[in-house]
């Protein structure tokens, strides 16, 4: 699964990332080192990348960069967007590393300590399997700040997702992507979860990257609607998939799970535009909870009435 000539891989999966790429590459190639990493950069069949947005290797003898191009009949497209899960999990399916970190096309890092930093940890605590940082995002040309400082991260990945993709350093596991993993949305956090079953994760108070918002993300620009049910309902997929598969977290998943249907209720309470879909929801779990069974008789058996009374 490893190569003793790379201590870690950097995957940089990419779509219509051509303006910012470069700057993504040459942040990781400033990365102070201890040991040799290889970097593979993960291209879409049709994208517009060419080799001129890509930096020549300054630093051959410590590092190795690689281009790998995403078949067509790995590409995912969701309404017009291509999704870029097939490239992501491609790109962890060719590393060597013994570690592997993630960095988007259009993101990049600005500490050039991030990764010996991260990779010490991991060495010396075996017990842990990832770790990750605090990050800016960069919206309109404002740098933000992410989380705040002193920010306490909860090590419960089921419930919510706080780790920012192109901070995270993690033991090269042989994960099985199966079939099942070609219907999720996203691929980031169902290897959280996976990872999550293996060990434990270390945030750092630090920043060490840039997050870049574009209109390009499938996901960067809208929560709510359709949209944001989609995602939730997608996400219930996710978890079925983890709790069928056998987990030592089985009531956490199923709380998760009631969790995000009384959200997509909440939404399509609200939501004039968009519908749900009662064949989406999964009422073997949602039942469970007498909860989730008031907030859908109230979003869609008694707000009618409600709704006729009031006028």
């Amino acid at each position: 699964m490893t190569d003793n000539n790379y201590l870690v891989t950097v995957c940089i999966p990419t779509y219509n990332h051509k303006d910012w790429l470069t700057e993504c590459i040459k942040s990781i190639l400033l990365q102070e080192t201890r040991f040799k990493f290889e970097i593979l950069i993960g291209i879409e069949y049709d994208d517009q990348i060419s080799e001129e947005f890509i930096p020549y290797n300054s630093k051959p003898e410590t590092c190795s960069l690689k281009v790998i191009v995403n078949p067509k009949e790995g590409a995912v497209i969701i309404e017009n967007k291509r999704t870029g899960r097939g490239n992501f999990l491609n790109l962890l399916k060719a590393s060597k590393g013994k570690y592997i970190a993630l960095c988007e096309g259009d993101d990049y890092w600005i500490d050039n300590n991030k990764l010996q930093m991260q990779v010490d940890f991991l060495e010396k605590n075996k017990d842990y399997v990832l770790s990750h940082t605090n990050v800016y995002t960069l919206e309109k040309e404002k740098l933000l700040q992410s989380k705040p400082d002193n920010f306490s991260y909860e090590n419960n990945i089921y419930n919510k997702n706080e780790i920012s993709t192109l901070t995270a350093v993690f033991r090269n596991f042989k994960i099985d992507f199966s079939e099942k993993w070609s219907e999720f949305l996203m691929a980031d956090w169902p290897l959280w979860i996976s990872l999550s079953e293996k060990g434990q994760f270390k945030y750092f108070d630090k920043k060490t990257g840039v997050y870049r918002i574009n209109e390009t993300g499938i996901w960067q620009n809208g929560w709510k609607d359709k949209v944001g049910s989609d995602r939730l309902l997608n996400e219930v997929e996710v978890l079925k998939y983890f709790l069928k598969k056998g987990t030592n977290n089985k009531k956490v998943i199923q709380n998760a799970i009631i969790n995000r249907l009384i959200k997509v209720a909440n939404f399509s309470n609200k939501s004039k535009a968009y519908k749900l879909n009662f064949n989406k929801l999964n009422f073997k779990y949602a039942l469970k909870s007498a909860i989730l069974f008031k907030e859908i008789m109230t979003s869609f058996i008694l707000y009618p009435f409600e709704k006729l009374v009031s006028r």
